[in-house]
């Protein structure tokens, strides 16, 4: 049984009545979580895997996959606990789980879990995939990479090559993140390198001042915050404990 925790201010009645976008922010990793399930092609013809993905809104790092036979609420729900869970072991909290309208996001399964752990549950706007951009930018990225095959042989083919891709892609510079990876945001990792960054740079201003311009760019940093708008919510946010502590006011 949870023990009850400290009561965190409501969110404002019209916000959960309206049809009206709410603005969340996250400003940790663990916070907002974003997914999808993705398909991949079999080698006969109507045939096809589903690749369940689960991506932490702040670090872009991919916290959670799995690849079945097909879409199944069972499935989903089982690894929405185990990624609710690993960021909770890791001392975060993950306060929204945003995701498409699908059945499977949609589904009895999904949102008891939410309930369980107290995650609200915000979904896109209907036919409006940029509204979980990050995810579509994430399977883009993934299905561009020159390895990726034109047809998987079975669905274990098809959970190796994911798998490594996951590897890879939390352990590449990310654009969004001023290069630094997915990994290296997540851990806290990123403000070593920042100072390794600073350091290269300060050298080599020092060695060649001639090619230093009259305005020098700054050594990027990770954001401090990362929003998401959410456009409806359900399950156990609908006291709007989780959404309030993330609300831009």
């Amino acid at each position: 049984m949870m023990e009850p925790s400290r009561k965190l201010p409501s969110v404002p009645k019209r916000f959960l009545k309206e049809k009206r976008p709410v603005t969340v922010t996250a400003t940790k990793p663990g916070q907002i979580v974003c997914w999808d399930v993705t398909f991949l092609p079999h080698v006969f013809t109507g045939s096809r895997f589903a690749a369940c993905v689960f991506v932490d809104l702040y670090s872009r790092q991919i916290i959670g996959f799995e690849v079945g036979y097909r879409e199944s609420a069972a499935g989903a729900s089982a690894l929405c606990r185990t990624v609710i869970d690993r960021v909770a072991a890791a001392g975060g909290r993950v306060c929204v789980l945003h995701s498409d309208n699908g059945s499977v996001m949609t589904s009895t399964q999904v949102a008891d879990v939410c309930e369980d752990h107290r995650v609200v549950q915000s979904f896109i706007r209907p036919r409006v995939s940029n509204d979980n951009a990050h995810v579509e930018s994430l399977f883009g990225t993934v299905k561009t990479r020159l390895d990726y095959p034109v047809v998987f042989e079975d669905v274990e083919h098809a959970r190796r090559w994911v798998a490594g891709s996951v590897a890879a892609y939390n352990d590449t510079g990310h654009s969004g993140l001023a290069g630094y990876t997915p990994n290296q945001v997540a851990d806290g990792r990123w403000d070593q390198v920042y100072q390794r960054r600073v350091a290269a740079k300060q050298a080599y201003d020092q060695a060649h001042p001639s090619r230093v311009p009259a305005r020098p760019a700054g050594v990027g940093t990770v954001p401090d915050r990362v929003e998401l708008v959410v456009y409806s919510t359900k399950g156990a946010g609908r006291d709007g404990e989780g959404l309030a502590s993330l609300l831009v006011r």
